[in-house]
């Protein structure tokens, strides 16, 4: 069963810069530095209810959201919602970086747009700018400011 549909991105640095500039992953960090990675990273668009990640099974991907809300459940995919995801927010990057199952599940709360970071793709991001090792450390691995929803 397909469970995303994707497509690549190919754009300019400064096609770049407008669509992944104001994320806080992307805030600090020059985008040309990077282009040559988002060339190969992909946008996915899921429908509402979709399960991104499920708690306990592998990953290998981190998801930004670029448009719609994701939320963050822990036991059954039916159950209260933790947490709202908005716009910025990333998920799956602590299963990548641990080495370690999924904790929670993520199911799209409506329609969204996703940007993936393939897992072997991430410490390439890392280790291509100093500024991202250095704007990441600050904030911690990954971990964008909540955003009111």
């Amino acid at each position: 069963m397909e469970r995303r549909s994707g497509y690549e991105i190919s754009s300019s640095n400064d096609e770049y810069a407008l669509k992944y500039g104001h994320l806080d992953l992307f805030r600090d960090v020059d985008i040309s530095s990077v282009a040559y990675l988002l060339d190969k990273c992909e946008e996915v668009e899921v429908e509402a209810g979709l399960a991104l990640l499920e708690e306990g099974a592998a990953n290998d991907s981190i998801y930004i959201v670029l448009e719609g809300a994701l939320q963050v459940r822990l036991g059954a995919t039916n159950a209260a919602p933790l947490l709202s995801l908005g716009i910025g927010a990333c998920v799956g990057e602590l299963s990548i970086l641990s080495r370690l199952n999924v904790s929670a599940h993520v199911i799209a709360q409506r329609a969204s747009r996703l940007l993936v970071i393939k897992g072997e793709l991430l410490w390439s991001f890392i280790g291509s700018s100093h500024e991202a090792m250095g704007a990441q450390s600050a904030r911690g691995p990954f971990r964008p400011r909540p955003r009111q929803q």
